[in-house]
């Protein structure tokens, strides 16, 4: 079982370990790359991010399944108006066969807020490596490649959003793709959340690249938003006339 870690916040966030994981799995073998929580900056107002010092090869012994090129993780209680927020980018190359990569969040244990709302983003890049054409295609169960959620850890909880089923390019080619929930820079009321986390698994074709940026957020939703400020305005307001 998963070991859980306090955070320093006022929010009493709590971060499970390991920080992301990452699995490759292709032709040649399976491979994973973790990040411990003892390797996190976590900061004074209980954010904590992480940053891959270095390239890095996901190995089954010594054969090499994938490699990992860049990786951030950056996680955010809500501070002020912040949202609570999960973040994830990554660039990753295939091996010498299709490969299939898993990179798992932390569970991120907010404050809970009764009747909260979320949104969610993600992108990726693919990039044909060999001249034969790329192709990125989503290996969860229901054919996308970035899911987000809450009161438990993703694939598990309950969904809020699945995103980018694929994307291609010809050889020698590049393509993007970048899809949002809700979309428009809103948010979607989603109930009372204690944890949030977020999931991308996804088939890459044999020596190419991805590039991958995601986030998500949760906030009091806009109703609970406005009740708060009104009663912090009252409260004000009653400390003045006495």
């Amino acid at each position: 079982m998963a070991g859980v870690a306090m955070m320093a916040s006022s929010a009493s966030a709590t971060l499970t370990d390991p920080f992301i994981r990452v699995t490759a799995t292709n032709a040649s073998g399976t491979g994973t790359f973790t990040v411990p929580l003892a390797d996190v900056t976590i900061n004074p107002n209980g954010s904590a991010i992480w940053i891959l010092p270095a390239p890095v090869d996901v190995m089954d012994g010594p054969t090499v399944i994938a490699r990992l090129t860049q990786m951030t993780g950056f996680v955010r209680p809500t501070i002020g108006a912040l949202p609570n927020l999960i973040s994830l980018g990554f660039t990753f190359t295939a091996g010498s066969s299709a490969t299939t990569f898993t990179v798992d969040s932390t569970v991120f244990g907010i404050n809970p807020i009764t009747d909260e709302a979320g949104r969610a983003s993600g992108g990726v890049t693919v990039t044909d490596r060999n001249s034969d054409g790329v192709t990125l295609t989503g290996a969860s169960p229901n054919g996308f490649a970035y899911r987000t959620a809450y009161n438990g850890a993703a694939p598990g909880g309950t969904q809020f959003a699945d995103l980018i089923q694929g994307v291609s390019a010809g050889p020698a080619g590049s393509n993007t793709v970048n899809m949002s929930s809700p979309g428009g820079g809103l948010y979607t009321p989603i109930g009372d959340v204690t944890d949030m986390s977020s999931r991308w698994q996804f088939v890459l074709t044999a020596n190419d690249q991805v590039g991958a940026t995601s986030v998500w957020e949760v906030i009091p939703a806009p109703g609970t938003v406005s009740l708060l400020a009104l009663g912090g305005l009252v409260a004000a307001r009653r400390r003045n006339r006495n």
